[in-house]
């Protein structure tokens, strides 16, 4: 392989690559890690003798030569850039290269190339583009012309992008791990496919677009209506530092609803902060009603505004609703985004904690994905409470997702106190969640000869995380002899998180001698370029076993192996990732950086997280795809309230029961229904439960028990929409199944026309908004007692 000769021979591939590897490109260097200077050379070098074509290897190049550069680099960057011959692709790379050290242009340079996209439509360096990377050096007559060709909605949108570069000041709902990754993705605007905000522009520039925009262009997008009206909408939040921009924003905020004023004040990524919406709503007490049902105000101010009773009441019916958005399958019944405001009051006040939170964590009707959410927030603030929560779930299936979570959240934190919860845990019979908590002993440095002997049993398993898991653990008792099943484990399975466990494991424990893994890891590794260009978009990362091949060199930290890294960049495999650890070894190698480890070897945000097992038992519902087993989270009693221990809210939780149903259908029965279930879900009309799900969704809800739950509005809408789908199943069920559906179906329908009365077309068709034109009867009456009753009223 002769792009690789001259490496260490520890750099080498173990095994030859394919043509569709990563490392199969032609002219490639031979690249040595050095200092910053020599880089330099070396990458310009590679840079003037690589091919025109294919225009990937220049741009991999030039995207490095981004990483070691300064300002001394620019003129090149700028020629490439206005050298209308070159690739677009190539150009496209110099001017995200060149924002990251200070790209500057003149205003001609400006009309030269936004003229260039105008007339030949070939480029996409439009000056709307062209802003987001590059500084305009100076104002004047030239790009004032400019600025009068463009439409009046151009002007608007150029203004938006010259928005304060800000964040708000908390992003409602996120955790700490969270925060974390964000804060990593936005340091570096340049690998974003477009930035949502671009370089700080000059004063004037702006100055000169506001002008024509408050004078002039917002009559004319007013008058255009639509999108107008929304385009003036964002021009105003964006430039509300601004008096006479602040004034209309005011104006404007009037109107608008509290989902509105969530959507489009606030959720922007450039949206009013804490301080602001305070201020706003001073200017515009109309607002401050809308802003407590999204629980947008502070705690104190909505504990006024509401009391605690009701606030209580409020935060748990947000938290049901997002529930119920999140199993619904109709487009309509969308996420509220007053639970993201709803975890951070969650937070903040510890009364709601323990009424709300503490509920929420042991209610198995609300989805997994919720809980687990309201989990790592209780997590962020007192994982103790967490893990003894924890050693209590374990008793019960249905908290799966929930256990494999704190076990992550524990092995990620490596908290001491966890220890107890991964000793019970290896009691259990879940494999997923032995191997999880396998690792988190590991982890914390276990040790003893009972722990040895479980091990050595554990090895034998025949769950491949639990194997790996205890290697792992033997090689870190001593047992080097146990480290070519490892490798082998680190190159072999097809599945990627496997192998990325296995790579993490020898990084941590047999860095040195892991080497030619780690090679081989990456040699075969394929190229994550689109067309042969580098891939700027969303996703920073790479495969989870190339992360973690790329960490354990980076933690060994020799010149060898940071000369692998970079040939791995120039091959294809180039990621926000690598460019961390490339940049980290520049500064220690300069002396910057004196102690600590590589980023991501060693923190919350770590992606090795993400190569972690999961237990397959844990229940994702993805869009309309069917989970037989969730129907029962949905309409089983479990809703019940309990009451709290404060000192110990790990109470327990009430297990899911199979129920008298059980008995009603036989095998050959349920195998038709499973049929005409999946008829159903081909022709688009599927719900996320079985024919059974329905059915005991509709009988649980008409009877004395399902009436004392306290339901809310859009849980009863699904209720009814659940009951007109059992009408399609009864009508294509084939005979004599049909009759005995339909015979269960009749009995309920008598039950709820006891506790319901006929709508008369009030209440119930407003609220729903419904577009049903239908005479099924469900659709027109409503309980006459009960939540959803007094919710109507």
């Amino acid at each position: 392989m002769p792009y690789l000769e001259g490496l260490p021979a520890c750099s080498r591939s173990v095994s030859p690559a394919g043509p569709k590897s990563a490392c199969h490109v032609s002219a490639q260097s031979r690249l040595k890690w050095s200092s910053r200077e020599s880089l330099r050379a070396q990458l310009r070098t590679l840079f003037d003798e690589t091919p025109a074509e294919p225009v990937g290897p220049r741009c991999r190049a030039l995207w490095l030569l981004g990483l070691v550069g300064d300002e001394a680099r620019l003129p090149f960057l700028k020629a490439l850039l206005l050298d209308s011959e070159a690739d677009e692709a190539l150009r496209d790379t110099a001017l995200r290269v060149g924002s990251k050290l200070g790209l500057r242009l003149s205003q001609e340079e400006f009309v030269q190339l936004h003229e260039e996209h105008t007339r030949t439509g070939a480029t996409g360096l439009s000056l709307e583009y062209l802003l987001l990377f590059a500084r305009l050096e100076a104002f004047g007559p030239t790009m004032e012309g400019l600025l009068e060709q463009l439409t009046p909605d151009d002007r608007a949108r150029l203004l938006i992008t010259t928005r304060e570069r800000r964040r708000v000041e908390g992003l409602r709902g996120l955790t700490r791990r969270h925060r974390l990754n964000l804060a990593w993705l936005d340091e570096d605007q340049a690998r974003c496919l477009r930035p949502c905000v671009g370089v700080p522009q000059p004063a004037a520039f702006e100055e000169a677009l506001f002008e024509r925009w408050y004078w002039s262009d917002s009559f004319v997008l007013e008058d255009q209506g639509g999108s107008g009206g929304q385009r003036n909408f964002d021009v105003a939040l964006a430039q509300r530092a601004r008096p006479e921009a602040w004034a209309l924003l005011v104006e404007w905020c009037q109107d608008l609803s509290a989902h509105e004023l969530e959507r489009n004040v606030i959720a922007p990524c450039w949206g009013l902060s804490r301080a602001e919406l305070t201020r706003l709503m001073e200017a515009c007490p109309e607002l401050r009603q809308r802003a407590a049902e999204g629980l947008m105000l502070s705690v104190d101010d909505l504990r006024a505004h509401f009391g605690d009773g009701k606030l209580v009441q409020r935060l748990w019916h947000v938290v049901r609703a997002r529930s119920f958005a999140y199993l619904s399958t109709r487009r309509r019944n969308r996420p509220s985004p007053a639970f993201n405001w709803a975890l951070d009051v969650l937070r903040e006040w510890r009364e709601a904690r323990h009424h709300v939170l503490y509920r929420g964590l042991c209610d198995v009707g609300l989805v997994p994905w919720v809980r687990c959410h309201l989990l790592e927030h209780l997590w962020d603030h007192d994982p103790a409470v967490v893990i003894r929560w924890a050693l209590v779930a374990l008793r019960y299936p249905d908290n799966a997702p929930l256990l494999a979570d704190v076990l992550l959240l524990a092995w990620r934190t490596r908290q001491p106190d966890s220890r107890p919860l991964f000793l019970a845990v290896l009691k259990g019979s879940d494999e997923a969640l032995q191997a999880l908590a396998i690792a988190g002993l590991v982890g914390l440095g276990e040790s003893g000869d009972g722990w040895f002997d479980r091990l050595l049993m554990l090895s034998n398993s025949s769950h491949p995380e639990v194997r790996l898991q205890a290697l792992a653990g033997l090689v870190q008792q001593g047992q080097r002899e146990r480290l070519p099943s490892l490798r082998e484990l680190a190159l072999t399975p097809d599945d990627p998180g496997l192998r990325a466990q296995a790579i993490h494991w020898l990084g941590v424990l047999d860095g040195e001698g892991s080497r030619p893994v780690f090679s081989e890891v990456l040699a075969q590794a394929p190229s994550r370029e689109r067309c042969g260009v580098p891939f700027f978009g969303a996703t920073p990362r790479s495969a989870p076993d190339v992360e973690e091949a790329i960490l354990a060199l980076s933690r060994l930290g020799g010149d060898e192996d940071l000369s692998v890294l970079v040939e791995l960049s120039l091959r294809g495999q180039g990621s926000r990732l690598l460019d961390d650890q490339l940049v980290y070894h520049l500064a220690r190698r300069e002396g910057r950086v004196v102690e600590g480890v590589p980023p991501h070897c060693d923190d919350m945000a770590s992606p090795v997280t993400r190569s972690m097992p999961v237990p397959r038992s844990v229940m994702r519902i993805e869009g309309k795809r069917r989970v037989n087993e969730a129907w029962p989270r949905s309409v089983s009693s479990m809703r019940a309230e309990p009451v709290l221990d404060t000192e110990m809210p790990a109470h327990e939780v009430v297990p899911r029961q199979n129920g008298p149903w059980d008995a009603l259908f036989s095998e050959a029965e349920r195998a038709a229904l499973e049929q005409v279930s999946l008829r159903s879900e081909e022709q688009g009309m599927a719900d996320v439960l079985s024919i059974e799900g329905l059915l005991w969704s509709w009988i649980f809800f008409t009877s004395g028990q399902g009436q004392s739950i306290p339901w809310i509005v859009e849980e009863f809408e699904q209720v009814l929409t659940r009951r007109s789908m059992l009408e399609r199943a009864v009508r294509e069920c084939p005979e004599p199944l049909g009759f005995k559906l339909k015979a269960l179906v009749d009995a309920a329908d008598a039950a709820y026309r006891k506790v319901s009365r006929d709508d008369q077309g009030r209440a119930l068709s407003k609220r729903m908004r419904l577009v049903y034109v239908t005479d099924m009867w469900w659709w027109h009456r409503r309980p006459v007692t009960g939540y959803p009753g007094v919710d109507l009223n």
